[in-house]
């Protein structure tokens, strides 16, 4: 009864520590939106179907039954972000509730302490990965085993953990089978018995061996950039992780609480826990080669075993017949100790999702563009051939395309697209396609230059006038058309109706240093999802003449500039009159918003922004421009 009132008085604590602890980690997670279709790219890619096949492995459909809903619902990337974020913040919470059964707050915030700030935990957090839904389902396994004198919800919990398990990964099946031993060690009944045993563990082991039966466990990389590995390999995989990382700092915490762990009856979820780490080390060594074995992301099930017992190790060093004021000095080394550690991991694990994302995100941020520039029933021309990664698209174009709704649906790739007749090609620009994505490079052979040039000529012909381009990073530029004819320009307008005003177009001015970007892949700016990237290189100025229509007078036009250099002005003049003049700097606070009250009547108006450099050139980015009434 003692134990019980403690322990509901270090719960408001506890849990205000951990939504402040997961606030904060949403917050870093969602500054990488992009990374949620630019590294798990072909599950985005195949996000219209269950069934998804890798070097000839299916994936278990688990995860991907997330996905598709997610897609058929139109709920975007950023939702399946949530959800991710939401599935690995679940497993850690109901890891928590698990650990808080068996061995109270002490043990319960140094595990969640270490989960909280674990770098690969953080990495299946950003994308959507099958580990974030798996985990979920072994910590509710746990919760289930902790359960007492709750028969009905025992098995409720332990039931949905087999199914999710089962469902999201092959090792799933390590964990059916190490409940099948803890729940039937001590059972005399049949129904038990076949129960686990056989729906358990021989049913899904029969599918999986269906499924596998072209593959097997191990498989070889079909890849030359993917490491040719065996089991002494693996070895030493594991081993770099457990001690050439901060994992080391729990190892001898988690010997200790694994002593202490079967000192408490009843021992259900130490030897379930401990039979399923140990099978998948033993799985992990005996498939070789397999070729992702060094990504840390397959090393967790090691950390959340060290983990759990690290909590229960550290917990046990508090002397439980000592005064309560030296429980209370001891529980608080323990608790800034883990604290500090945590805390250098936690800044590990940032900075690890940072560099990451620079990685991977560079395709995104092209993909981000199309998706605000192209309309949502429009399909997108990617106009260069897209090698092959095992059956999808290449690597680079998945990424882009990821970042469409549907993507699978709506894109096509350049030999498909010259396959067809000139009157299917036309056909298919004027009622399907909604823009043209090149891609040039300075290496590009005669052939690719002449595909360009093709595809452009047949754009200017059917388009005219409606035709629009950006420039995107990367050496990217997306053809877009409008709905209406529009004045002729000496080069071809940019469309930046993203920014706020409808119809709003860079005209003229240096078109050629301007680039359209999703500023979102900035800590910081995921609010945003398109701006405009103005350079200004010394010792030269550098403007842009934007025009915009509107049907009824305006008294002010507003400017959010998202990205302050240190050092230069803009000038703003709105049709030929000079308007104001802006000195920039990097004291000024990011995002600015710059305001003019301006009479605008109804009708055509052109806008000019010139950006003048400081010493070493600048550059201004610019994510919304809007009217007031």
């Amino acid at each position: 009864m003692a134990e019980q009132s403690t322990s509901r008085r270090w719960w408001p604590l506890v849990a205000a520590a951990l939504g402040l602890a997961l606030a904060q980690r949403a917050y870093v997670v969602m500054g990488f939106p992009g990374l949620v279709g630019a590294d798990p790219y072909t599950r985005v890619w195949m996000g219209d179907s269950l069934w998804v096949e890798l070097f000839g492995r299916p994936w278990l459909p688990g995860l991907q039954a997330i996905i598709v809903a997610n897609t058929y619902l139109s709920g975007g990337l950023i939702l399946l972000k949530w959800v991710m974020l939401a599935l690995v913040a679940a497993a850690i919470i109901v890891f928590a509730r698990a650990q808080w059964r068996r061995f109270g707050p002490l043990a319960t915030a140094v595990t969640t302490a270490i989960l909280l700030a674990d770098p690969d935990l953080l990495w299946v957090s950003a994308a959507p990965y099958q580990e974030g839904l798996f985990y979920l389902g072994l910590g509710l396994g746990l919760l289930g085993l902790t359960s007492k004198n709750q028969a009905k919800t025992r098995g409720v919990l332990l039931g949905l953990s087999c199914l999710i398990c089962l469902a999201t990964r092959y090792e799933g099946l390590l964990w059916a089978a190490a409940l099948a031993f803890v729940q039937t060690r001590r059972s005399t009944s049949r129904a038990t018995l076949v129960g686990w045993w056989g729906l358990a563990v021989a049913v899904p082991a029969s599918i999986y061996a269906y499924l596998l039966r072209d593959t097997g466990v191990g498989i070889e990389s079909p890849s030359v950039a993917l490491p040719q590995t065996d089991a002494w390999t693996h070895l030493q995989f594991v081993l770099d992780y457990v001690f050439g990382s901060t994992a080391a700092l729990w190892v001898v915490p988690a010997a200790i609480g694994t002593a202490v762990a079967y000192q408490k009856r009843p021992r259900r979820e130490a030897i379930a826990l401990d039979l399923y780490t140990a099978g998948f080390v033993a799985v992990y060594l005996a498939t070789a080669p397999y070729m992702p074995a060094g990504n840390r992301r397959f090393h967790i099930p090691i950390l959340i075993w060290l983990a759990l017992r690290a909590g229960i190790g550290l917990a046990a060093l508090v002397p439980t017949h000592a005064g309560r004021r030296r429980q209370y000095i001891v529980s608080a080394c323990i608790l800034i100790g883990t604290a500090a550690a945590t805390l250098r991991t936690g800044a590990t694990a940032q900075q690890q999702l940072h560099t990451s994302a620079e990685r991977h995100l560079s395709p995104a941020r092209v993909g981000a563009i199309c998706q605000q520039l192209i309309p949502t029933n429009r399909g997108l021309l990617m106009a260069w051939t897209p090698a092959d990664y095992h059956g999808y698209p290449s690597k680079i174009s998945m990424r882009i395309a990821a970042q469409l709704t549907r993507p699978r649906a709506r894109v096509v790739f350049a030999p498909e697209f010259e396959s067809w007749s000139a009157s299917s090609q036309k056909h298919y620009l004027e009622t399907t396609a909604g823009g043209v994505l090149l891609r040039r490079r300075k290496d590009d052979s005669a052939g690719i230059r002449a595909r360009h040039r093709r595809i452009e000529s047949l754009l200017h012909q059917l388009f005219g006038s409606r035709l629009a381009r950006a420039r995107v990073a990367g050496g990217y530029e997306l053809y877009t058309w409008v709905g209406e004819e529009r004045p002729s320009h000496a080069e071809l307008p940019v469309d930046l109706h993203p920014l706020g005003i409808p119809g709003l177009r860079a005209f003229g001015g240096d078109l050629g240093n301007i680039r359209l970007e999703d500023p979102r892949w900035y800590p910081g700016y995921w609010d945003r999802s398109f701006q405009l990237l103005l350079k200004a290189p010394t010792p030269e100025t550098s403007s842009i003449e934007l025009e915009f229509s509107t049907s009824a007078s305006r008294s002010a036009i507003g400017f959010d500039l998202t990205q302050t250099p240190s050092g230069g002005a803009l000038q703003l003049a709105i049709d030929g009159t000079m308007v104001a003049t802006y000195q920039l700097s990097s004291s000024i606070p990011r995002p600015l918003a710059v305001r003019e009250n301006v009479e605008l009547a109804a009708g055509t108006h052109r806008v000019t922004l010139t950006l003048l450099p400081g010493p070493e050139g600048r550059q201004l980015a610019i994510s919304r421009i809007y009217l007031i009434d």
